[in-house]
């Protein structure tokens, strides 16, 4: 029993991933999928998700290498910034409550024009 208490805390501590070092914990950005996420469906389109999904995870890798952010909690279309149907804007949230919004011409720029927090720069 001990030993597969080992395993599991060794298994877990290798998936999370801590921002700064350029690594994320798959789980912030599970793909979304029609089934899921009909209201993003609906609005985007079925053809969009594998790019919005694509930016999900790209948004949260380039956050990663920023200092100012501990760990990513969530990266999600943001509906309220975004455009329909091919104007994508992520919001990638970190545990200690900072926030990044990134479009594709910043993952495209190397997010040298990405939205920074106050005083945020990457590491």
């Amino acid at each position: 029993m001990m030993r597969l208490a080992g395993m599991v805390v060794a298994i877990l501590s290798t998936s999370v991933a801590w921002a700064g070092g350029g690594e994320v914990d798959p789980s912030v950005y599970v793909p979304y999928t029609p089934r899921s996420n009909p209201r993003i469906t609906a609005k985007w389109g079925p053809d969009a998700l594998s790019g919005i999904n694509r930016l999900r995870k790209e948004a949260a890798l380039e956050v990663a290498r920023f200092s100012e952010c501990d760990e990513i909690s969530t990266s999600q279309l943001s509906e309220a910034r975004s455009v329909p149907p091919k104007t994508w804007i992520v919001v990638v949230a970190c545990r200690n409550g900072r926030k990044f919004y990134v479009s594709r011409d910043d993952v495209a720029n190397g997010a040298r024009s990405m939205m920074v927090p106050k005083g945020g720069s990457p590491t």
